[in-house]
């Protein structure tokens, strides 16, 4: 990332970024329906703007040029929760003995 990149907004580091994605896969995806999901909405209200500042214009008509959709998906949440689930079962009753003071 340059270091006028560091200065973007969040939004507008992600709508970058599918600018970027698009244009490594741009010979994979042409002529291709494209969805993006996305837990921001302003995703796409940014891409739909009208009014627009002084790079705006080239990446939206950039990204204008594929069939792209853009949908909000809810973020995952929880992960840490479902850590213990995904541990093996010697290594969960180990912690449970070590955590009793039973050791090994």
């Amino acid at each position: 990332m340059y270091s006028c990149e560091e200065k973007y907004t969040f939004i507008e580091k992600q709508v970058l970024a599918i600018l970027k994605a698009l244009s490594k896969l741009k010979h994979y995806v042409a002529q291709s329906k494209i969805l993006v999901l996305t837990i921001h909405l302003d995703v796409k209200s940014y891409i739909m703007q009208g009014d627009m500042g002084e790079g705006r214009p080239r990446w939206i008509s950039k990204i204008l040029k594929y069939d792209v959709e853009i949908h909000p998906t809810k973020p995952i949440r929880g992960r840490q929760k479902n850590k213990k689930k995904r541990m093996p079962q010697w290594q969960r009753s180990w912690r449970k003995r070590m955590h009793q003071g039973k050791g090994l």
